[in-house]
């Protein structure tokens, strides 16, 4: 990697080190969340995630190599003073998740369970949050890499961000093969910012796809196939309505 340009210090430090993300919970003094691949996908999970409560993403230093996904609850930072949060508005700072580099000298240091959630009761709804966070995680990802692999007719965000809009006026622009106004991906990533339960969220998806089948199975299959899950008994009918034949082997 040329590092020559600051920004590879996101993905590596001087030594060529993989530097990982963590999703850490202020309210709750500590992560709840830790990636090793794809900071993108973690703020988009930490966006997600502050519908439940206030999230910053952390860029991890590599020598912080005790904390992982399986143990980051009992993990904070130990001298947050030097942290400084940004100034955005009170009415969308929680929505606005900050991305912070911690160095070597920034320590990430064991503690245990937080004392406000040190009862059988709180643990259980810190593993619940925990247990959605990864649900989350896994849900953003897979809907990334889906977008990119199987949306061949999204033409609505391309067209915003790269045409002026006097000429993207002049043609009807759709994000995907939905009805949907906002298209699928933006439907289902709202129902992952409102859902308070897996189950809940997983119930609401299977809706989504059941009522907006039309020619996208493929990219419904092609969601699932990102998930190596089967797809759900109730859309097995709409998994066979496929317009056109597209391979979901890719890995």
């Amino acid at each position: 990697m040329d590092f020559k340009r600051n920004y590879t210090y996101v993905y590596r430090d001087g030594a060529g080190a993989r530097k990982r993300y963590g999703i850490f919970s202020p309210g709750i003094d500590r992560f709840l969340l830790v990636d090793y691949e794809d900071i993108w996908a973690t703020l988009q999970t930490a966006e997600i995630l502050s519908a439940k409560l206030p999230t910053m993403v952390f860029i991890l230093s590599p020598v912080s190599k005790d904390i992982n996904n399986d143990n980051c609850l009992e993990y904070t930072i130990f001298n947050k003073t030097k942290i400084r949060v940004s100034n955005s508005p009170m009415v969308v700072s929680r929505q606005h998740p900050d991305v912070n580099f911690l160095t070597e000298k920034d320590l990430i240091t064991y503690a245990g369970i937080s004392e406000d959630y040190n009862t059988s009761e709180g643990q259980a709804m810190l593993q619940q949050l925990k247990d959605y966070a990864n649900f989350v995680h896994d849900m953003v990802c897979a809907l990334n890499i889906t977008e990119i692999v199987y949306n061949s007719r999204e033409v609505a965000n391309f067209s915003s961000s790269y045409l002026k809009k006097s000429w993207a006026n002049q043609f009807t622009t759709i994000a995907d093969r939905s009805s949907l106004e906002n298209g699928i991906f933006a439907e289902l990533r709202h129902i992952l910012y409102m859902s308070s339960t897996i189950k809940e969220a997983e119930e609401r998806i299977v809706d989504v796809w059941k009522n907006n089948s039309a020619d996208q199975p493929h990219i419904m299959t092609g969601f699932y196939s990102m998930l190596k899950c089967k797809v759900p008994d109730e859309l097995l009918s709409v998994a066979n309505m496929k317009p056109e034949k597209i391979s979901i082997g890719i890995f």
